[in-house]
């Protein structure tokens, strides 16, 4: 997703509600949108990404690692250096990414339309055969005969199996990249 996103291809992401948040909306049709816990429009959020230090720091915690270190970030396909760390992670100083928010909503997760799947990044490319023009997924570079289908397998690698299905509410952050 931050080759995605750093394309220009990626202006949106999703993120399931928690749990008190969804009783709100159900119980008393509270408006929640100021409780989003990424921020709301004109916000930044600095963007987290999978990456290696150097061998001398795979036992040290990253944020033990000092400030000014070289990254090899695994979005360029880095391998350089040591054990791989997810984006979790990583430490606000090694972020190479800054967006602004430029809007949130609350949606069921099923709702998303064709548009916000694109907006999410999720189609890597087409891919054109005797069957037709399909769209190859960001997720797990297999084609799929609808953008829909293509959604649920993506949410679902991400979120477990069966977490499409369930079809929570979802916080459906907009943003622009700045940096």
């Amino acid at each position: 997703m931050v080759r995605a996103r750093r394309a220009g291809l990626k202006t949106m992401t999703r993120r399931a509600v928690h749990a008190d948040i969804v009783a709100d909306i159900v119980g008393n049709g509270d408006n929640v949108l100021h409780r989003c816990p990424y921020g709301g429009a004109g916000d930044r959020l600095w963007v987290r990404e999978a990456f290696r230090a150097p061998v001398e720091y795979d036992d040290m915690p990253p944020r033990d690692i000092p400030e000014g270190t070289r990254i090899d970030y695994c979005a360029d396909g880095g391998t350089l250096f040591g054990r791989y760390r997810p984006p979790m992670f990583m430490p606000r100083w090694m972020s190479r990414g800054l967006d602004e928010i430029t809007a949130v909503r609350i949606e069921r997760l099923q709702d998303i339309s064709a548009k916000d799947i694109l907006a999410e990044g999720a189609v890597d490319r087409p891919h054109v055969d005797q069957f037709g023009k399909n769209p190859v997924s960001s997720f797990d570079g297999m084609v799929y005969l609808d953008l829909k289908s293509l959604w649920a397998a993506g949410w679902e690698k991400i979120n477990g199996k069966g977490s499409f299905a369930l079809n929570p509410w979802v916080w459906v952050v907009e943003f622009k990249v700045i940096k």
